[in-house]
């Protein structure tokens, strides 16, 4: 159950990530794409500089204070997830904890060496 539900959420996060060009009563998908990019490589650099980390619950969270810039694309970042997580919990029967874990083993698994991570003991530790 835990791999299909997985490979759901994997796919769901794919979907949500995948290129589109499309109108949808006058908004624009593809520049709320290119705003999420925008905040997906403001975060990355903040997490390569130890800004950032992984929590145990899908979510990011600040390691150091953060600028009001990087604070606001981690905030974007983190409500488009737990928007996500509440789709896929809703579809799932699962609760909204539980996606989220399933989601931060993937991110913890992908996280690049140096890049923190908060576990549920409340210690961050470097990868």
């Amino acid at each position: 159950m835990k791999k299909l539900f997985t490979a759901g959420l994997m796919a769901a996060a794919l979907l949500a990530g995948g290129a589109m060009s499309l109108h949808l009563s006058g908004y624009n998908i593809a520049e709320a794409q290119q705003a999420q990019q925008s905040s997906k490589t403001i975060v990355d650099a903040a997490k390569d500089r130890g800004e950032i980390g992984e929590k145990f619950n899908g979510q990011l969270e600040a390691v150091t204070p953060l600028s009001a810039n990087v604070e606001a694309a981690m905030d974007d970042i983190n409500i488009r997830r737990k928007t996500l997580y509440v789709k896929l919990a809703k579809e799932k029967n699962e609760s909204l904890l539980d996606v989220g874990k399933v989601a931060a083993v993937n991110q913890f698994r992908d996280a690049k060496p140096g890049h923190y991570l908060l576990g549920e003991d409340g210690v961050w530790k470097q990868k």
